[in-house]
């Protein structure tokens, strides 16, 4: 399953070993991806894949022990690249074209920015913990934001984000002064086994008595993002298989101790109303995680409203 026509690279890949004991499954399997016993061949099939994901991912999964025994590999692969209007090109964009914007969500206690890429029909928005000051009546960005995800995380969160997503904005407020939050630019890359992402998103509320019986084997899920001045480029890969074949490297020399703003950040497809990206830039770790409006907030993104 491919797809590359809406401004982003979706593939899924599937090999099965022939298995002689079972030719009605082999032969069904056979009708949607291609069966090859030599191991060489696999290997070769899966690295062509992994090719196309070289532009997104600094350093692609190598898959380099396929042996006899392996028994299936199951990649899913969801690449990104997008150029980003800068403020310099908008005295060129025509009118009727939405450029990019800054403004407050009350209900949950926010600022939106939204990016637009360059030809293309995806969004980059950038969520930022908003604190009122009760002395001056401003808002601001507040420097805490497990607050913010936890209110994003309900059902009315949720419900009020798709609102804001699909232009319901009779919640937002236009800031009084046209001034557009831009993020701080940053590379995030993370990895981990694909049994502890099923166990962040709780995975035993959907059948605990079936759990147990659940093994991802050496499933892996790795994301990465690049968030600069001109363009995001953002992948993210799953990998099933057996036995370890496989394995990732990881970027070294990563830094973003620069970042002064915590925010919610995601690229979104308003033709098919997908979310693509989803992720958090956290700037303090060590600081308490508590958002509320007696905590201080950034004094250099200070807002009034209309």
């Amino acid at each position: 399953n491919k797809e590359k026509s809406n401004g982003y690279y979706d593939e899924n890949s599937l090999w099965f070993r022939a298995d002689y004991r079972q030719p009605n499954r082999v032969d069904l399997i056979d009708k949607f991806t291609p069966l090859k016993s030599d191991p060489t061949i696999i290997k070769h099939s899966v690295n062509e894949v992994l090719k196309k994901t070289e532009d997104y991912i600094p350093q692609p999964v190598k898959l380099n022990k396929v042996k006899k025994y392996l028994e299936f590999i199951l990649s899913s692969v969801l690449c990104f690249k997008g150029d980003i209007f800068l403020p310099n090109l908008l005295i060129h964009v025509p009118n009727w074209i939405a450029k990019p914007r800054t403004v407050l969500y009350p209900k949950l206690g926010m600022f939106v920015t939204e990016l637009l890429y360059m030809n293309k029909t995806q969004s980059l928005y950038l969520l930022f913990p908003a604190v009122r000051s009760i002395v001056t009546n401003t808002w601001k960005v507040d420097e805490h934001i497990s607050g913010l995800v936890e209110r994003l995380t309900t059902k009315k969160g949720t419900d009020e984000l798709r609102k804001m997503l699909d232009k319901q904005e009779s919640s937002t407020e236009k800031l009084l002064i046209k001034k557009v939050i831009y993020p701080d630019f940053f590379e995030l890359q993370y990895e981990l086994p694909m049994d502890q992402l099923l166990t962040y998103l709780d995975r035993e509320s959907l059948k605990p008595d079936e759990v147990s019986n659940l093994s991802s084997g050496g499933a892996m899920h790795r994301a990465y993002i690049k968030i600069t001045p001109v363009n995001v480029v953002a992948s993210a890969v799953n990998m099933f298989f057996t036995k370890n074949e496989a394995f990732f490297n990881l970027s070294e020399g990563i830094d973003n101790s620069e970042c002064k703003n915590s925010f919610v950040w995601m690229i979104y497809d308003r033709p098919n109303r997908t979310i693509l990206f989803i992720g958090v830039m956290n700037k303090n770790l060590q600081l308490p995680q508590v958002s509320s409006a007696e905590h201080t907030a950034s004094s250099s993104n200070i807002v009034e409203t209309k």
